[in-house]
């Protein structure tokens, strides 16, 4: 499943209301969700990948330069050679733990907010990619604000985690394997849909 088609699969049923995009990189989700609802917000903490993001942006999204964490304040961004990689983690295995770490080029200070913070009302579909941090930030997510939302956030060897999270938050969790024929099996997706709280691979 490649990440479009795991993108409409997640969203099978989902009101096409609000979507919010952490770890938007340079706007690959951003744009199909724009798409697909009314309104988006899309958050990226990373400076390089957040200026290509905002400066393509559809009418009906709003860019938050930032962090999603477990708190509101500042944090410290792990920048890596690739934007994609830089992370809030100061040691992260790209992919799982026992792959070989992108080593860290730059700590930076940015601003970080929970996902209430960045959604007090909540959303329709919210999707998670943050390099290893995913279960961090939605330990302080509400289970009332979020309750109508559907997940689907990559999982970095944290499936586990990711989905405790997820249950405590009122979901059905589903595991989706990660589209690439070479990665680790700990490099997958998890999309949480409200519902009885049942896990499925």
């Amino acid at each position: 499943m490649n990440v479009e088609d795991c993108l409409l699969h997640s969203m099978d049923g989902v009101a096409r209301g609000h979507a919010l995009d952490v770890g938007a990189n340079v706007g690959q989700w951003t744009h199909m969700l724009a798409a697909e609802f009314a309104s988006v917000t899309a958050v990226e903490a990373a400076e390089r990948a957040y200026s290509v993001l905002s400066a393509r942006l559809p009418g009906n999204v709003v860019a938050v330069h930032g962090a999603a964490c477990d708190y509101h304040g500042a944090a410290t961004l792990y920048r890596r050679p690739s934007p994609e990689q830089s992370a809030l983690l100061e040691s992260h295995p790209i992919g799982a733990s026992d792959c070989g770490a992108a080593p860290v080029q730059e700590r930076v200070i940015v601003n970080a907010f929970t996902l209430d913070d960045l959604c007090p009302g909540g959303a329709d579909f919210v999707k998670i990619d943050i390099e290893g941090a995913e279960a961090v930030v939605l330990s302080a997510a509400s289970p009332t604000t979020w309750s109508r939302a559907t997940f689907v956030v990559e999982c970095h060897d944290t499936f586990a985690a990711v989905s405790e999270q997820l249950r405590r938050l009122g979901k059905s969790v589903e595991l989706v394997r990660h589209p690439h024929a070479t990665a680790h099996p700990g490099h997958c997706w998890a999309i949480g849909r409200p519902g009885a709280t049942n896990e499925s691979a």
